[in-house]
């Protein structure tokens, strides 16, 4: 009979152990279910050694393994990134027929992001703005925007996107698809944002898109007051510590 050969130690796999420190989006129960699954497998592997594993017993590991590492998966998924109100600007610009060009931005406004950058379709964005932080160059063109003819920001205080799907276009821009919520009506927009990964914990952010404002309601001063309203953003976000 051939000696029987020392067990050698074994290190865990990679993604059997907790996935890190990041803050994760699926909560731990699946996580501590994926862990004794891995631990179930690992003993039927250790029974198994010293003689030939059934071809039943095989199975039955390969999918406890599979198993494990799906439902694992998603923990490892988004690192969260705090918007820098400092280095974030949320502007808008409308032409009209006879006057000039009118700009402005919102003072206030939260976000949150959400990034997975090996799998990107897992991002998620979310912005809300403070309507009645408006300012367009003057007291008196800002009151006007913020009256009920424009954003009635009254009876509307907040402007709220939410994504609701995310794709790598390359590696610089990612088309972000979700709703836009102005004066309570909510429509599907799509926008190219390009990020900038810089270097450290830092990411930024510009987006540029445009809307048609009588989609959500608000026609006053049309046609002497154009229908399409360019928005831009641009931000910075750095990575929350502690995940």
């Amino acid at each position: 009979m051939a000696p029987r050969q020392k067990r050698g130690t074994r290190r865990p796999q990679a993604g059997t152990e907790d996935a890190g420190h990041h803050d994760v989006v699926t909560g731990g129960s699946s996580v501590a279910f994926a862990t004794s699954v891995l631990r179930f497998g690992r003993m039927l592997l250790a029974q198994c050694t010293e003689s030939a594993m059934s071809p039943s017993a095989e199975r039955l590991l390969t999918a406890c393994v599979f198993a494990a590492f799906a439902m694992a998966e998603p923990a490892a998924a988004a690192q969260r990134w705090e918007v820098d109100p400092h280095r974030t600007r949320i502007a808008f610009g409308i032409d009209s027929i006879g006057w000039p060009r009118t700009e402005g931005e919102f003072k206030q406004f939260s976000g949150r992001i959400s990034i997975d950058f090996d799998k990107p379709q897992r991002s998620k964005a979310e912005f809300t703005v403070d309507t009645a932080s408006l300012q367009a160059g003057s007291d008196a063109l800002s009151s006007l925007i913020k009256s009920s003819a424009f954003l009635d920001a009254e009876r509307h205080p907040r402007i709220t996107f939410a994504s609701t799907s995310v794709e790598k276009l390359n590696d610089r821009t990612a088309r972000v698809e979700g709703m836009l919520t102005l004066l309570g009506v909510s429509k599907p927009v799509a926008i190219d944002v390009t990020v900038d990964r810089g270097t450290g914990k830092r990411l930024g952010f510009k987006a540029a898109w445009s809307i048609m404002r009588s989609q959500f309601g608000m026609s006053a001063g049309t046609p002497i007051v154009a229908d399409k309203v360019d928005l831009l953003v641009t931000t910075e976000a750095a990575e929350k510590d502690g995940q």
